[in-house]
């Protein structure tokens, strides 16, 4: 009889790492939807909610990227650099990045600062006078967290590198508190203006506990590498590919708010306000999924084993489907609800409800090829072939742009979330497409007919549950009330109806939530 070993020391203090850094994430996402929820009771959906949120969004333009891109470029350099020629060659090379990044990241922050009188109007030309001043302002507080947060996340990156994952957990919990908090204690005395402040003030404040809280901080001071040194080179190749597919991505969201200005004060934050909602879900599924299957599709792609990579892709995308579907289901159902419970109040009111569930009902459509991209993304990095996101990229920027300016003329917002929704459609289908040509044949047949399935089955079960809480009287129809009945009993059906008539999907997706790998070694 075999007995089961314990994890390594290694391996369990990453696991607890990685437990750490799981729970500060949902910490981070629950204080975010706080801010979210703080933000329309307070604004509503207004032309000061709106001039916020472009602003926002074109500084979040040259934060998102970073991090991941550190992530993916970064640390696989430095620990082979490690290896291969030592520990103070490696932290040379990270000194060097370093510089190199806060250079340009200052830059951008101070031309960020400098245009936005100019930037304003090309990124709202349908706001008026006023509150395109007040996205210009916006610009000028939001710009230092270009600066801020590249620094954050390269410290917290060293940190991940070294083994220590509470001190980067505790810096993200702080990052994340600082927006509703500045919200609670300002916005009545000073309005919209504070959660700009606020946020800049959490993106310091988790520099600071960084900087201060890790005692290798002091060696990015240290000798660097020179410019030209081929690590720096090699990661710095890879961080541009890696961004610049992202910011394909985060244009898009950029030119959506540009048609929605030509319609008026509000509708640029009703389609924000539902993407946000959408984003959670994305949020909290591509993060798990996405860990547990980034490592074993990088070994494949290294290996070059074509067919183990199919076989693991076209799995993880219908153990995704199995997740998300049911979700998409229950989010159009019952997106009126839904947003009735989370932002109504204050002065968001049933006409703010009404506007946003409607372009939260397009948004919807789009989640499960939006929460393919990630994958299908990262198969083409591990396989060294980066142009072909970029390029699939440049194509959906045109695309929504067409789709935008087609689709407003008669559904108003609602056409820009479809126009998303199509876009993200003909992203994950270009990109398997393409993989295909990288891999071989994907087998599409067995991934469609999974979620259709899929589909059916959340159908089925969502039904049963809405006519069982019909049923219980009137006592049901609040929504807190329908909207947990409905879960519960729609999501214990449907997992009950998968379970029977396809259990070999309920496996795959509970084997790749708990990252357990597969017998055929990967």
């Amino acid at each position: 009889m075999s007995e089961t070993r314990p994890p390594a020391p290694g391996v369990r203090r990453h696991l607890s790492g990685a437990a750490i850094l799981f729970v500060a994430r949902i910490a981070a996402m629950a204080f975010g939807l706080l801010q979210a929820v703080l933000l329309a009771s307070k604004f509503g959906t207004s032309a000061s909610a709106d001039a916020f949120f472009v602003a926002y969004a074109v500084c979040f333009l040259f934060v998102a990227p970073t991090e991941g891109g550190l992530m993916i470029a970064f640390v696989p350099a430095f620990v082979h650099t490690t290896e291969a020629e030592g520990e103070e060659s490696a932290w040379r090379v990270a000194a060097g990045l370093c510089r190199i990044g806060l250079i340009g990241a200052t830059s951008v922050a101070l031309l960020l600062a400098v245009s936005s009188p100019w930037l304003a109007p090309l990124l709202a030309p349908g706001f008026d006078e006023a509150t395109v001043t007040l996205v210009a302002l916006f610009i000028r507080v939001l710009s230092p967290i270009v600066v801020l947060v590249f620094v954050a996340a390269f410290l917290a990156t060293m940190d991940y590198v070294s083994g220590h994952y509470s001190l980067p957990a505790l810096a993200m919990t702080a990052h994340a508190m600082a927006g509703p908090a500045s919200l609670l204690l300002f916005a009545d005395r000073f309005g919209i203006i504070a959660l700009a402040w606020g946020l800049v003030a959490g993106a310091l404040v988790r520099c600071v506990i960084l900087g201060l809280g890790s005692p290798q901080s002091t060696r990015l001071l240290g000798p660097a590498v020179p410019l030209r040194h081929p690590a720096l080179r090699q990661i710095g190749r890879t961080i541009a590919a890696r961004v610049v597919t992202t910011w394909f991505i985060e244009l898009n969201m950029t030119v959506d708010r540009m048609f929605a200005s030509f319609l008026g004060p509000g509708y640029v934050s009703c389609l924000a306000y539902a993407s946000r909602a959408v984003m959670a879900i994305v949020n909290a599924v591509v993060m798990p999924m996405g860990r547990a299957l980034m490592p074993p599709l990088s070994r494949l792609a290294a290996r070059r084993q074509h067919e183990r990579l199919r076989s693991l892709l076209e799995n993880g995308v219908i153990a995704v489907g199995f997740v998300v579907v049911p979700m998409v289901v229950f989010v159009a159902s019952f997106r009126v609800e839904i947003l009735t419970v989370l932002f109504r109040r204050g002065a968001f009111d049933a006409a703010s409800v009404e506007a946003t569930a409607y372009a939260l009902l397009f948004y919807s459509l789009g989640i499960i090829p939006f929460l393919m991209t990630p994958a299908l993304n990262g198969t083409f990095f591990a396989l060294g072939e980066s142009g072909v996101p970029l390029r699939i990229g440049m194509v959906c920027v045109l695309a929504n742009v067409v789709l935008d300016a087609v689709l407003i003329l008669g559904l108003g917002h609602g056409g820009i979330a479809l126009a998303t929704s199509l876009v993200g459609a003909i992203r994950a289908s270009l990109l398997w497409i393409y993989l295909q040509r990288q891999v071989g044949a994907l087998r599409s047949r067995p991934v469609v007919g999974s979620l259709l399935a899929s589909a059916a089955a959340a159908a089925f079960a969502l039904w049963t549950a809405l006519l069982l809480v019909s049923l219980g009287g009137p006592e049901w129809s609040h929504p807190y009330r329908r909207l947990a009945a409905c879960a519960v009993a729609g999501g214990t059906g449907y997992v009950l109806l998968q379970w029977v008539l396809n259990p070999q999907v309920v496996r795959l997706t509970s084997s790749i939530l708990r990252r357990r790998e597969r017998a055929s070694g990967l």
